[in-house]
């Protein structure tokens, strides 16, 4: 399949998406849907403001967060905040979060050392 790059909008800046290309979304092995209760509930709280939460309350407890690497997933029960070594040769590990996505209540909480 060859590869053509996309039309430039005259004015220079943005690229036109080429016209009946529709990508469907598709499940995510192992993934779960985000509830309709949450949804429903009212505004969600961004990504953002669920890491500096977790990022506060770990800071107490971890001097330096810089070793790790920070995933944050949206699931069904809330924001997924989990810091794990970015070497894996360490041992150890970061701490876990499950902060709720209305509120941003820290859920649950897991330290790893």
């Amino acid at each position: 399949m060859e590869h053509t790059p996309p039309a430039r909008i005259p004015d220079g800046t943005a690229w036109r998406a080429k016209q009946g290309i529709r990508h469907e979304p598709k499940a995510i092995f192992g993934a779960r849907p985000i509830s309709q209760s949450i949804v429903a509930s009212g505004t969600l709280l961004r990504g953002d403001q669920a890491l500096a939460i977790a990022q506060t309350d770990a800071m107490a407890f971890y001097r330096d967060l810089s070793v790790y690497r920070i995933l944050l997933v949206l699931e069904s029960d809330g924001w997924h905040i989990d810091y794990e070594l970015k070497d894996p040769k360490q041992k150890g590990g970061g701490p876990h979060y499950v902060i709720d996505a209305v509120s941003g209540a820290i859920l649950a909480k897991r330290f790893e050392q």
